[in-house]
């Protein structure tokens, strides 16, 4: 179900995983073609550990770069800048990539996995 679509109770089904508090939808722009994910294979369990381990180092080593960025650079730029090292530092998204690591995915294939989960809610009115 499209997020703007509604159920016969009025209530709109969201899926993904929300980054701040409240309710929001709009179309997603892509600022270019997105990056080739390479075919997925089962990651043999021996080597399960250390691909998770890759990825959380990758992970950390992102976000702390970011966070630098952001360190060195001033207003919307530095927002920004934090904001994707949040990003790249959230727990529920390195837990869920981890989670998928060491069932077999490869990291870059889980990294590029959409989220499963959905959210439910219903329409506020405006006060």
């Amino acid at each position: 179900m499209s997020p703007q679509q509604s159920t016969a109770s009025g209530t709109r089904i969201l899926t993904g995983t929300p980054v701040v508090p409240g309710v929001a939808y709009a179309p997603v722009m892509w600022p270019g073609a997105r990056p080739e994910v390479p075919p997925a294979v089962d990651l043999p369990e021996d080597d399960r550990d250390a691909e998770a381990a890759r990825f959380s180092t990758a992970a950390q080593a992102v976000a702390d770069r970011l966070r630098l960025r952001a360190a060195q650079a001033q207003g919307a730029a530095a927002e920004v800048l934090g904001a994707n090292a949040g990003l790249a530092s959230d727990k529920a998204w390195i837990g869920t990539t981890e989670k998928l690591i060491r069932a077999g995915t490869p990291a870059a294939n889980a990294v590029a996995t959409p989220p499963s989960s959905s959210r439910t809610c219903s329409p506020r009115s405006a006060d």
